[in-house]
């Protein structure tokens, strides 16, 4: 009897050594026992080695195995770049945001073009930077995934890629441009070569940064022609109207052109966008046109700079660039106004400038030869706000400086004003309204159609990004599989929703729950059998893993949970 038991052991290591195809002897887990592997990495310190997130040479792409990968693989993913990278891309390195294998039996094996293996990997290595791996000249590589018969983990997941390549190119000449020119080259493309000079005439130049729409239709601003500084005034009754003030230094004018085209801004892509209240910037020279019209306060940093710039340039006060036209003065705002001579009324009925300057009345502000934006004091909905003049919003108003943003983001910074009660969605509701009085009662605020609602009550539980965790149905033996739940900044309470039915092998097949407590992962909750999470359990934190582990016999029908928060 002994010597039959002792047959029996030996083939089965024998059977584990050769079936699994690992380098030395791997015996089989004995029943009851599951993986006790904790998480992998520091929720806390999410870069890896090598992380290159300045890289302006970082594209996004997703090549991912199957969660979990099967036993006895033997997978290769081809990865194809050719319409991902620029020609002239040579190698690259792969991002792994999640990789994770049996360790020292189960690789990820990273390829390069001809097939030869650069790089293996196994354990956990979430968040890590291949090595730079070369391509062929088809712009392929491919990533190989081995396992034995045994044990199984999440996989991989590469979700970008960073990429090197040269090209060989003269040095171009470069010209000097005369004292009534700029050198405006085009930017070299990714594999392209730099151009040479080419001067622009500042007389080709056309700059305009004008503001309005609403119910009169009316759209009132700044054209730059040359360096010859306009107002422009449209009605859809009277077309435009450009009005001369005064004439903009060459030398600034040079400024601000090599800022719009160094910023990518003389060359980008534009915005044609329709709005109530529309903010367009439109640049020309002899071989650019773009322009960005859009929604008043909607602008990228970029435009909104290029915007500020424009206005600082086309100003007379103290720093600015302009010399007034005869008959015209620097007033207080840094506008042209046509010299007095102009008498008023003492009345007070208040209007808005173009320019963001309350006039008591009309006739003050044709005297300051500004055009009316709109009847009342500046600082409501559209108006300018912020900027290097300060410029402010009326009582309850607010300042936009972009999405979610309602303070400056540096001292100049431009946006626009909005009702108090303005928020920008769901996701920025308990910023953009944290200033507004409500009830003292539990709650939270809500943002229906961009105006802040306090909905009284416990927070609504919101479905995680990440989607569901679910197991096969039935389940495997022998598997360990991990499933990321990081909440969104600002949320702290999970909840585990089960969808369906919860089967498990009692006590020996599990759904873990872990969570990140004291710089460490700990396992705060197991469940097994058929009672799973309850819709009144919630769990206090930020990070967690959930993970499913089965012994090595009898398996059930598994589950289906779904993560929530608030």
């Amino acid at each position: 009897m002994m010597r039959t038991l002792f047959a029996y052991a030996t083939s089965v290591a024998l059977a584990a050594s050769v079936v699994g195809c690992v380098d030395e002897e791997k015996i089989e887990p004995a029943k009851g026992e599951v993986d006790e592997e904790a998480p992998p990495s520091d929720p806390t310190s999410l870069q890896g080695p090598g992380k290159s997130d300045t890289s302006t040479n970082v594209v996004a792409f997703v090549k991912e195995s199957a969660h979990p990968y099967p036993n006895n693989a033997n997978l290769t993913y081809a990865l194809s770049f050719a319409t991902v990278l620029p020609s002239c891309a040579t190698q690259v390195r792969l991002h792994f945001s999640m990789l994770r294998t049996e360790a020292g039996y189960d690789y990820v094996h990273v390829r390069d073009g001809a097939g030869a293996t650069v790089e293996r990997f196994d354990g956990s290595r979430d968040n890590t930077w291949s090595q730079w791996v070369r391509l062929s000249s088809t712009k392929s590589m491919s990533v190989k995934l081995t396992s034995d018969s045994s044990i199984t983990r999440d996989g991989f997941r590469i979700d970008q890629v960073e990429w090197q390549g040269s090209v060989t190119c003269p040095a171009p000449p470069d010209l000097l441009c005369g004292a009534d020119s700029i050198d405006l080259r085009r930017p070299a493309p990714a594999c392209g070569c730099r151009e040479i000079s080419h001067c622009t005439p500042l007389t080709t130049v056309k700059v305009s940064h004008t503001t309005g729409g609403g119910f009169t239709g009316q759209v009132t601003g700044k054209k730059l022609i040359g360096t010859t500084m306009n107002t422009t005034v449209y009605t859809p009754s009277t077309s435009e109207t450009v009005t001369p003030v005064g004439t903009v230094d060459p030398d600034a004018l040079k400024d601000f052109l090599n800022h719009v085209a160094t910023s990518g801004v003389l060359y980008g892509q534009g915005r044609a966008e329709s709005a109530n209240w529309t903010e367009c910037l439109s640049i020309t020279t002899d071989q650019e046109t773009v322009s960005y019209c859009a929604e008043a306060g909607s602008h990228t940093a970029e435009v909104v700079e290029a915007i500020n710039r424009f206005e600082a340039l086309t100003s007379c006060a103290s720093g600015g660039a302009v010399t007034c036209n005869t008959g015209r003065s620097c007033d207080a705002n840094g506008a042209c106004a046509l010299d007095t001579g102009c008498v008023c009324p003492a009345l007070y009925n208040p209007v808005c400038g173009v320019n963001g300057t309350t006039y008591s009345n009309s006739c003050a502000a044709g005297c300051a030869g500004a055009s009316v934006k709109h009847p009342g004091e500046c600082g409501i909905t559209g108006d300018t706000c912020g900027t290097i003049r300060g410029l402010g919003c009326l009582e309850g108003y607010k300042c936009r400086y972009g999405e979610g943003q309602f303070t400056a983001p540096y001292p100049d910074a431009g946006g626009s004003c909005v009702e108090a009660t303005y928020c920008d969605s769901n996701a920025t509701a308990q910023t953009d309204c944290a200033g507004l009085i409500h009830p003292a009662v539990l709650g939270q605020w809500t943002c229906p159609n961009h105006v802040c609602t306090y909905q009284a009550g416990p927070p609504p539980w919101t479905d995680f990004a990440g989607g569901a965790f679910e197991t096969a149905h039935p389940y495997t033996n022998n598997v360990a599989q991990w499933f990321q739940v990081y909440l969104p900044e600002g949320a702290n309470t999970l909840r585990l929703s089960v969808s369906g039915t919860f089967a498990l092998e009692n006590n020996y097949d599990f759904l873990e729950v872990w969570a990140w407590q004291n710089n460490a992962w700990t396992r705060v909750k197991r469940y097994t059998g058929t009672v799973g999470p309850a819709l009144t359990e919630t769990f206090t934190g930020r990070y967690w893993y959930l993970k499913f582990v089965s012994d090595s016999s009898v398996t059930a029908a598994g589950f289906k949970v779904l993560p929530q928060y608030r």
